[in-house]
């Protein structure tokens, strides 16, 4: 009876404990739901609109992967759900990846607890999982679901394991390699598992008594996905490339040593040389195999660097520090840990929402203007925020756009801005920088006279313009642009950069209108300039008009603040 009362009372602070972890939780990430989506995101929506939901069953038992299919079918399915329920609302995407984090939270203290720990041990770990700064982006980007489900299917393969249930952890080991393909080393912390069988005893109930035949078959699914991975790593250069060098496994080595411990590389290296000091203890030793088996892929994987793909090998160090049972070495270790681990956690968090209110400030005029003009199938961009990439503005557009509706989208510093802005249903996207806004300019009829700035409409700059300012723009030793016709004057107004003077004490800029030359501007001087000519009689309300300069300096003509006609 007495027994019975003391385990009741026991298992009522556990689950204070966790309550307290999730409201602590919530508490600090509560600013994630004042994110926005990241560029993965917003490709990932626009894919999942157009799949079907078979086709996700269908990649989900191939284990041979194609080139044009989805390879992370597990989490790929979040966003075909989401899609289709919370649409392009950010909130609800938030809440399911702190909710899936919280379930891994708890899974790490079931998952110690099976393999032998104390409660207090089980809860130390599931703390330092839940809470350490290194993972801030998987609370608040959806985009790293594929890291918190990969995670969920470990966390459930290693405790079916640790519980003899051989079938349902090869279904969660499959599981975690359709997740993601850092999973794919995990069979040697099942052997980790087995090898430390007898230390653990009858307290581990399947591996205890398993011999190495168990994780055989686990082998032999990695080996699969694993000659998947090599095949199509074959001849590919790029940031998915896995690189089997020195010089990229130092680079990855010290990179995630520096935020496993938030501060320099050194420091990290001798915890993890620490940590070894205690692997007499066979949960120390779990932990670290697990730690490596899933930190294996990411040491070859220079290009891509990120302090949130810890997440699933920080599985196995919280492992590590569920072996330590005594109740004041953990008070003082999180002691120290708590106010460094929270300090770093506000920089990275400041950063992280700063960067998201630029997306969503770019996203919230685009957004309204879609729906209102259906017409409009072409889009060109000039600019955007410096963390939303090409293929984040292609996502966002395509998934405000119906369904399998054909959609051109263009950066106007490409050459293909000039076919792009021909089409009669073309837009403009222009994102300032400075005011951290967007401008949504929809195609007009061609004006007679150019300011260059932000605003100045991309149709009519035809070829050899670069770069966006407030007052001017660049040309090349060779412009071309296309102007209505209006007045009988034609000016040009232009500067010369104080090092281009420097070179050449003038500069002449030939000026002709629809083949014909009109005249030459010379210009000398660093405030700007104007000239004007006399229009000769009979030419078109439709003009080309073409700027030649002399002398060029590279590939650099002299910036242009306006031009037209008068």
């Amino acid at each position: 009876m007495a027994v019975a009362a003391a385990r009741a009372a026991v298992n009522r602070w556990v689950a204070i404990f966790f309550l307290a972890i999730v409201v602590l939780f919530a508490a600090a990430n509560r600013p994630a739901y004042n994110s926005f989506f990241a560029s993965d995101d917003l490709d990932n929506i626009a894919n999942a609109r157009e799949a079907e939901l078979s086709y996700y069953a269908k990649t989900l038992v191939n284990p041979i992967g194609q080139a044009d299919t989805v390879f992370r079918p597990v989490p790929a399915f979040y966003y075909w759900v989401m899609a289709r329920t919370a649409g392009l609302h950010f909130a609800p995407y938030v809440a399911v990846i702190q909710l899936i984090h919280l379930l891994n939270v708890a899974l790490v203290f079931f998952l110690a607890r099976s393999l032998g720990a104390t409660r207090i041990g089980a809860c130390a770990a599931s703390a330092l999982f839940a809470f350490h700064a290194a993972m801030l982006t998987i609370y608040l980007r959806p985009m790293y679901v594929f890291d918190l489900v990969c995670a969920t299917c470990i966390l459930a393969t290693l405790l079916a394991f640790a519980h003899g249930r051989l079938i349902a952890s090869l279904v969660f080991f499959w599981l975690a390699l359709k997740s993601k393909e850092l999973a794919i080393f995990l069979p040697l912390a099942l052997l980790a598992m087995v090898s430390a069988r007898r230390s653990l005893g009858s307290r581990v109930k399947g591996a205890a008594t398993a011999d190495l035949l168990p994780t055989l078959p686990f082998f032999a699914i990695s080996a699969l996905f694993g000659i998947s991975a090599l095949l199509h790593n074959a001849g590919r250069d790029n940031d998915y490339s896995l690189r089997f060098t020195a010089a990229a496994l130092s680079t990855c080595a010290r990179f995630y040593a520096s935020k496993l411990v938030l501060a320099p590389a050194l420091i990290g290296f001798v915890a993890i040389a620490a940590v070894l000091l205690f692997t007499r203890n066979p949960l120390v030793r779990i932990g670290l195999a697990t730690f490596v088996s899933l930190m294996l892929v990411l040491l070859v994987l220079p290009g891509r660097l990120y302090s949130a793909y810890l997440y699933c090998g920080f599985i196995g160090l919280a492992l590590a520090l569920s072996a330590c049972a005594r109740p004041a070495w953990l008070a003082v270790f999180f002691a120290l840990w708590i106010p460094w681990n929270y300090r770093q956690f506000r920089i990275d968090r400041s950063t992280e929402l700063a960067e998201a209110r630029e997306r969503a400030a770019w996203f919230a005029p685009v957004a309204r203007f879609i729906p209102l003009h259906p017409g409009v199938d072409t889009y060109v961009y000039q600019n955007r925020p410096e963390s939303l990439a090409e293929f984040g503005v292609t996502g966002a557009i395509k998934s405000l756009r119906p369904v399998s509706t054909e959609t051109k989208i263009v950066d106007a510093d490409t050459p293909a801005r000039s076919a792009a802005m021909a089409s009669p249903q073309a837009a403009l996207l222009l994102w300032n920088p400075v005011l951290g806004t967007t401008e949504v300019m929809e195609r007009e009829p061609a004006r007679s006279f150019l300011e260059l700035n932000y605003f100045t409409p991309p149709w009519q700059l035809v070829e050899g313009w670069s770069g966006v300012d407030f007052s001017y723009r660049w040309i090349g030793p060779h412009a071309e642009a296309r102007l209505s016709r209006a007045g009988n004057t034609f000016e040009i107004t232009a500067f010369v950069p104080d090092v281009f003077l420097k070179q050449s004490a003038e500069y002449r800029v030939g000026v002709s209108l629809n083949g014909s030359s009109i005249g030459t501007a010379v210009f000398n001087r660093t405030e700007p300039q104007t000239v004007r000519f006399t229009l000769p009689a009979g030419l078109a309300d439709a003009v080309d008009v073409t700027f030649d300069v002399t002398p060029a300096t590279g590939t650099r003509g002299l910036p242009i603040v306006s031009f037209g006609f008068k």
